[in-house]
């Protein structure tokens, strides 16, 4: 008996361990992520430098600081892989400081460096970082032309750089905070947003079938909701309200939504 419940708990706790180094996996669904350190303590997350395009490690952000620890995640535009894009106003993809050599510390710059394809990523078992480069004009060209995100020597830590590699990979936990919903459903051609705003949100040519349209933060908080007359092709939302900062702008219907990102001025 005692052997059996010490075969059980050994099984439990490998399980567990192997949870833990697999990390909480990228599952392919578009949308905006915090990206963490798996097995990190404190629990450390991949953001954006404040004023400047350095990706480091850091702590949980502070209120009104979110920006920096969040992401979007979507199919890179060459329809392989994926691109990594700040959440920061103005800023973009996540890519190598530096071009020339194998090794390099990770930045978010305004345009994609070198070949063009130095911000298209490979999340390998969902929990990897691996840039992929198969263009010229790199320090790592080639047939086997990936380097991966890196732990650094001595571990990773709190205001360390994230750095890329062909070293010990690193393991994330990447964590949904908003769904970028399928656009698939509707015909957006006719709808226009306004954006940026200050203290209305105004949007025309809407189609039959947009039932309402909600606002949310980054974080996911329904911050209002207005109901669509079948009739009406034009709203306007009184977003006097909001603090200055990006939102998504929802248009629900009954076969799908319509995501529209804005900045509240």
């Amino acid at each position: 008996m005692k052997k059996t419940t010490l075969k059980i708990t050994t099984f439990l706790l490998l399980t567990m361990f192997a949870f833990q180094v697999q990390g909480q996996a990228f599952d392919g669904t578009p949308g905006i992520y915090k990206i963490r350190v798996n097995g990190s303590s404190p629990e450390l997350f991949v953001t954006q430098d404040s004023g400047v395009n350095n990706a480091k490690y850091q702590v949980a952000a502070t209120a009104g600081n979110e920006n920096t620890q969040l992401f979007t995640i979507v199919a890179h535009p060459s329809g392989t892989m994926w691109s990594i894009t700040s959440q920061m106003t103005g800023e973009g993809a996540l890519q190598p400081n530096d071009t020339s050599g194998t090794n390099s510390t990770m930045g978010f710059g305004t345009e994609a460096m070198a070949s063009g394809q130095q911000d298209r990523w490979e999340i390998r078992n969902g929990t990897r970082l691996f840039l992929d480069s198969d263009d010229t004009g790199t320090g790592w060209e080639g047939a086997s032309a990936k380097r991966r995100i890196q732990v650094n020597s001595g571990g990773i830590a709190a205001d360390k750089s994230m750095f890329m590699a062909g070293g010990t990979q690193a393991v994330f936990d990447f964590i949904l905070e908003t769904s970028l919903l399928s656009n698939d459903k509707f015909d957006t051609s006719s709808i226009f947003v306004s954006n940026p705003v200050k203290n209305e949100i105004s949007i025309k040519g809407l189609t039959q079938n947009v039932k309402e349209v909600s606002v949310y933060s980054l974080l996911g908080q329904k911050m209002m909701t207005k109901e669509v007359s079948a009739e009406s092709s034009d709203v306007s939302i009184d977003a006097s309200s909001l603090r200055s900062g990006m939102y998504l702008v929802e248009m629900k219907g009954d076969n799908g939504s319509y995501t529209k990102k804005i900045v509240k001025q």
